[in-house]
């Protein structure tokens, strides 16, 4: 709070000063880039300055001729005679470099990338097509992946694929007619031998034959192999039920369901659940919670007509008729505050 309050109170007194010595004239051409800049001294001279930010980020004058540079996106341009990634000319050709779509750059011979690491010379995604490389939207991983007409790019890379037969089963798993891969950091590995049809089920699953196939970017990678896969009931991105077996975040637990009522809680995904038998966290049985009185009251707190619950876990000493959630992560019966299903101590938070 203090905080914010001196920056209400400075702010208007050194934005003055950052102006003043800001060695930054006009934009060139605002619509298309924040980052370049005619000098505060001469409209001969240009500078790159990604943002404008140039106290914290640097600016950097460049030889481009003033006259004739135009920006042709935030941190590439043209003047009569090269192209800039930044502030460094680029070894592409001139006369037919462009940017497609607002994401593809390419001249008559290469598709080239913004390199990952600290440097400013674009790179070539060797053996793609200009005329008809495209990126593709694989749900959070946009821009990861890439194709041609001939060929599939993992981070600009090529990768040895069944070009006809490939395709994405999850955010990171794919496959052709020969393999299931995961795409990891920026590497495709092999994960199976494909040896049934393979289908997608959910963000997080996908099946072959009576073989269950999971990945997520935090949990990681598990497959299930099943001497029979009779039903499968989806019920979220990560809660699945295979036959009458819950398989949650790629974890199988011991905890048979019944499947014809199971199902979660309306807005809380995976964590909590319910059966005709019993209600779950995160795919474990509370032992002794009633089904006809339970409910959720969030934080990770749950009650019913005799406990509060922390997880899974009973709260002691609290009074369920007055439990409900207080500000700052913490819990409250009236009379005591709770933290993570303690009452609560400053030195446990």
């Amino acid at each position: 709070m203090v905080s914010k309050v001196l920056s209400f109170i400075l702010t208007p007194i050194f934005r003055p000063i950052f102006r003043f010595l800001s060695p930054l004239g006009p934009c060139v051409n605002k619509s298309v880039s924040d980052s370049y800049y005619f000098s505060k001294k001469s409209k001969q001279e240009l500078i790159y300055s990604s943002m404008g930010n140039w106290f914290e980020l640097g600016k950097h004058k460049f030889p481009a001729d003033a006259l004739t540079f135009i920006p042709l996106a935030n941190d590439i341009g043209k003047d009569k005679d090269h192209i800039f990634f930044q502030y460094q000319p680029q070894q592409v050709d001139y006369t037919s470099f462009n940017i497609k779509d607002k994401t593809i750059l390419r001249d008559k011979d290469h598709v080239y990338y913004r390199p990952y690491e600290y440097s400013h010379q674009l790179l070539v995604v060797e053996q793609a097509n200009p005329e008809t490389f495209t990126y593709l939207t694989v749900d959070d991983n946009n821009y990861s992946w890439s194709r041609d007409a001939h060929h599939y790019f993992y981070y600009h890379k090529k990768v040895d694929v069944h070009y006809p037969s490939f395709k994405f089963l999850t955010a990171a798993l794919v496959a052709d007619h020969h393999h299931i891969y995961l795409a990891y950091g920026h590497e495709l590995l092999i994960k199976e031998y494909v040896t049934a049809p393979i289908e997608k089920l959910a963000r997080c699953y996908a099946r072959m034959g009576h073989t269950l196939l999971y990945h997520h970017s935090y949990h990681g990678y598990a497959s299930f192999k099943f001497d029979k896969i009779d039903r499968i009931k989806i019920t979220d991105d990560e809660y699945i039920l295979v036959n009458n077996q819950p398989i949650i975040k790629g974890v199988m637990l011991n905890t048979p369901v019944d499947t014809e009522t199971f199902e979660t809680f309306p807005d809380w995904n995976y964590i909590y659940a319910r059966d005709k038998n019993n209600v779950y966290f995160e795919g474990e049985r509370f032992a002794s919670a009633d089904l006809d009185t339970f409910e959720i009251v969030g934080h990770r707190y749950s009650k019913d007509k005799n406990h509060v619950y922390y997880e899974k876990e009973i709260v002691l000493d609290v009074d369920v008729t007055k439990f409900r959630i207080d500000d700052n992560m913490t819990a409250t019966d009236g009379k005591t505050k709770f933290y993570q299903g303690k009452p609560e101590d400053k030195s446990n938070r």
